[in-house]
This record gives C-alpha cells, sequence and structure tokens, in this order.
C-alpha cells in the first residue's frame, strides 16, 4: 500500500489552519486574565448620608475610620490613613476644632475623667470600731426583775383548787434559800386537818427550824400559812347514789419557792465612840 503524494498547496492549507487555531487559543487564553471593566455609564455608586447627631450616628463614624483598615509601612499608615477626618461632636464637652486628625485622637483625659467620677462615688474603706456606738441606746436599761416567792402544790391534792392563794413575802438573805416542804392533809370541806414539815423527798421529819440553808423564820411562817388555806370541797353525794368509794382524807405537798434580797448594809457610826 502507498501514499498518496502531498501537493505544495495541501501543505499550504494545514499550515495556515493551525496557525489560526494556536493564535485563537493565545488571545482567548489573555481575554480572560485581563480584568472585566463596565462603561462608566453602568458603575454601581453608594452615597452615604448621615446627621451630624453623633448619639444616634457616632458609632457609624467610628466604624468608617480609615485607620482600621490602614496597612503599616516603614512610614507610618500608608493608604487613606492620613485623611483628616471630622471629630464628632460632644454635647457635653468644650467646643473641638471641626477638622482633626483621628491620628490625633487622645482618651487620656477622658479615662481620668471617668476615674475621678468612680473615685468620688466610692464609698471609703472603713473600720468597725470607726462606726459610732448606737445600740446602747437601743437596749432598756438594766432593771432588776421583782423577786416574789411561789407556792407550788403536789400530790394528790394537785386536783383540788386553791380558794385563798397567799401572799408569800421575800427574805432577806445574801445566800439562795432552800424551798420548804409542808406535808398537809385536807378532809372533803376543804380544810386542812394537818400540816408538818417534810424533807425535800416528801417525808416527815423531826429537825428543827431552820436546817442549812432555810431560815427558821420562813419555815414556820410556811406552816402557818399551811394551817390557814382553804381547797375546794369534794361534791357531795346525791342521796340513794354509792360511790366507788367513800371520799376521805387526801394528802398533799406545798412546796414553798422562797426569794431572797440582799439585806440592808449595817449603818456603822462616822463619829468617835
Amino acid at each position: 500500500m502507498s501514499l498518496l503524494p502531498v501537493t505544495p498547496r495541501q501543505w499550504v492549507l494545514v499550515i495556515g489552519g493551525l496557525t489560526l487555531v494556536q493564535a485563537a487559543t493565545i488571545g482567548l487564553l489573555v481575554k480572560q486574565g485581563a480584568p472585566l471593566r463596565l462603561p462608566p455609564a453602568h458603575e454601581s455608586r453608594t452615597t452615604l448620608v448621615m446627621p451630624d447627631d453623633p448619639r444616634v450616628y457616632g458609632n457609624v463614624y467610628a466604624v468608617l475610620s480609615p485607620t482600621l483598615f490602614a496597612l503599616p509601612d516603614t512610614s507610618g499608615f500608608s493608604g487613606s490613613a492620613w485623611q483628616e477626618r471630622r471629630r464628632i461632636r460632644d454635647a457635653g464637652s468644650a467646643s473641638f476644632d471641626p477638622a482633626v486628625s483621628w491620628m490625633e485622637w487622645k482618651e487620656g483625659g477622658r479615662i481620668q475623667a471617668l476615674d475621678d467620677q468612680i473615685a468620688a462615688a466610692t464609698l471609703a474603706p472603713s473600720q468597725t470600731a470607726d462606726l459610732p456606738v448606737v445600740w446602747r441606746d437601743v437596749f432598756p436599761a438594766n432593771v432588776a426583775s421583782p423577786r416574789v416567792s411561789s407556792l407550788l402544790i403536789e400530790g394528790s391534792l394537785q386536783q383540788r383548787k386553791l380558794l385563798n392563794p397567799p401572799t408569800l413575802p421575800v427574805w432577806p438573805s445574801s445566800d439562795v434559800l432552800a424551798d420548804t416542804h409542808v406535808r398537809v392533809l385536807v378532809d372533803n370541806e376543804g380544810q386542812v386537818q394537818a400540816a408538818t414539815l417534810a424533807d425535800p423527798e416528801g417525808e416527815a421529819t423531826r429537825l428543827s427550824f431552820g436546817r442549812p440553808g432555810r431560815i427558821p423564820d420562813a419555815d414556820r411562817h410556811a406552816v402557818s400559812i399551811a394551817w390557814g388555806l382553804r381547797f375546794e370541797p369534794m361534791p357531795r353525794r346525791l342521796p340513794g347514789t354509792v360511790l366507788d368509794s367513800e371520799p376521805g382524807l387526801v394528802l398533799g405537798t406545798l412546796v414553798f419557792q422562797w426569794s431572797a434580797v440582799a439585806p440592808a448594809p449595817a449603818v456603822v457610826p462616822s463619829g468617835p465612840p
């Protein structure tokens, strides 16, 4: 099999076609790498219009500061950092120059003024000892409570109401007085039929009046009061009724709880005997 001969005209057509394809490829690559620019009539522009009231748009002015997006270099800040901007007006401070560079903005005075306000509003530390003493006037004076003696009834006699509660005296003594125990027998009518001085356990004793811790006059007075007491009588039996047990004498113990007061000091004559 033999190849057909190629004529010179065919070689010219092939070489010309390859040249056109290569030129078109290079042109397409160059065109894609170049930035696209819109015609001047179609450029989008944004205009920001804001009033001069810093109380409403103060934060917007701060965001638009050119120093936020400036790049540092050997000469300082590049780009638009050196542009001068109008300072925000402070309604409560002195007037400023309308054209002041943002690079000259200083907060030292404002921070110092804020520190002074905080220091003036902060209370100074104080010690507890520096506080005035006011609790002394709140509490009343130390008034001694009145001392009174009392009578306590023990045993089965507690169920009987005492009709004539006695008024017990207070005895002069520099020591605490012991209680006086008196055993009594009370009949159905409420009358005391027997009164005997007893020890604290309730047993009758033959010790003389005025045992240790007691005053003889207090023991005698207790026995005397016991004889004069009157209790509520027992209910009478109705005619024709029978009780479980015939009421008789009721045994009980009277405990005289004495209170003592300090005796008056003895008067010593100041003159010669």
